[in-house]
């Protein structure tokens, strides 16, 4: 699943990203995803957003573990199975859970 903390990594300048970035199985891929962002958030202020394409639903915020997790709960996605996204969370801090229930809530409500 690809969601905005993810989207980051397109942002590498280097076209052979694939293979070294990757590795086998996409063992180094997390990790990746994870220093490409150490880098990019210290240069920006970021906002992240997803959309959801099946019901043209944006989710957006200041969190990217918040704002990916909701998505990813939304499109029916464990957040915990996503491996990037739970090294996400641990280094750059979680997010106030609540927030899944309120946003699930509101698209019921849609």
């Amino acid at each position: 699943m690809s969601l905005s903390t993810k989207n980051l990594f397109g942002l590498i300048p280097d076209p052979a990203r694939c293979g070294k970035w990757y590795r086998e199985g996409d063992k180094l891929l997390p990790q990746s995803i994870i220093d490409i962002n150490k880098i990019y958030r210290g240069l920006f202020k970021t906002l992240w957003i997803n959309k959801i394409k099946e019901s043209s639903l944006l989710i957006d915020g200041r969190n990217s573990v918040e704002v990916d997790t909701i998505t990813a709960h939304l499109m029916g996605v464990d957040p915990q199975k996503i491996p990037y996204l739970t090294l996400t969370a641990t280094t750059f801090g979680g997010y106030d859970r609540t927030v899944l229930a309120r946003a699930a809530s509101l698209l019921n409500k849609m």
